[in-house]
């Protein structure tokens, strides 16, 4: 049996800068957060994948046993009884379930002593776009759609406070931003470009290319954007594709909000 932490993640910057073969092409800043999932793994006797997530039954459609199932096809290895004890929100653009996914590929490479080097970005791009950059933790640069990362080795100053209101269709919001015409971001680049300059602040460069296309599906994003600012943080800005709106704070997060800091 093993323990696994499935941590997760807020974009800082999330940059659509073109389209391929009917993907978007992404340039974003991801950073893994304290928030997390409780994912517990262990072996079974049969070939069976048996998941339950806070005492409900998990069928395929949950990433963690489409996790284990990629494991069992690729390695050719035996089922597995997985536990998920929840804290991240459902589909409000942390990562939640991409977490406990990637949580699961990484404990049975551990109980199984599967190499690190055959757990390729190819490999876990087969669970999710955000598979690659959530497998380990830390502040990530991602582009392409999601197999390209790069480990920025910083930790932000900052504590986190957010707001995961009901969720927003992650298909439904690139079909918005589509819809609706919106220029390509380059907030990622200018960062990367700045990030060494003295006087440097990361809330300058928060930005989020899907907030109009996820406002326009769930306008209560608006009112969570209001509702961190009156509570004075550094920056504000929407994560994924939404709902969560969070703030960064230079001293303790305000009572109310939920709780986070960058984690390693």
């Amino acid at each position: 049996m093993i323990t696994e932490r499935a941590h997760a993640k807020i974009n800082l910057t999330l940059d659509i800068v073109g389209e391929s073969r009917g993907f978007h092409l992404l340039d974003m800043l991801v950073a893994s957060i304290s928030l997390a999932d409780e994912v517990i793994i262990s072996e079974r006797t049969d070939e069976n994948v048996v998941c339950y997530m806070d005492g409900v039954y998990q069928n395929q459609l949950n990433s963690a046993v489409r996790a284990a199932a990629l494991m069992q096809e690729e390695f050719k290895v035996g089922g597995f009884d997985i536990e998920i004890k929840k804290n991240i929100p459902l589909a409000g653009g942390l990562g939640g379930s991409t977490a406990d996914g990637v949580a699961v590929i990484r404990g049975i490479a551990k109980l199984l002593d599967i190499p690190k080097r055959k757990i390729t970005a190819e490999f876990l791009l087969r669970l999710g776009s955000d598979a690659p950059c959530m497998y380990n933790t830390g502040v990530k640069r991602v582009g392409g759609i999601g197999e390209k990362v790069t480990e920025m080795g910083v930790i932000w100053p900052y504590n986190i406070g957010f707001i995961a209101g009901s969720g927003v269709d992650t298909r439904a919001a690139y079909l918005a931003f589509d819809s609706m015409k919106l220029p390509y971001g380059n907030s990622t680049a200018r960062l990367m470009e700045n990030l060494d300059k003295a006087d440097f602040k990361l809330t300058d460069y928060l930005s989020n290319d899907l907030y109009l296309p996820a406002l326009s599906l769930n306008p209560d994003i608006e009112g969570a954007v209001n509702n961190i600012k009156r509570t004075g943080p550094a920056g504000v800005n929407m994560s994924g594709s939404g709902s969560t709106v969070y703030g960064l704070y230079n001293c303790n997060v305000p009572e109310g909000l939920s709780l986070a800091a960058f984690t390693k």
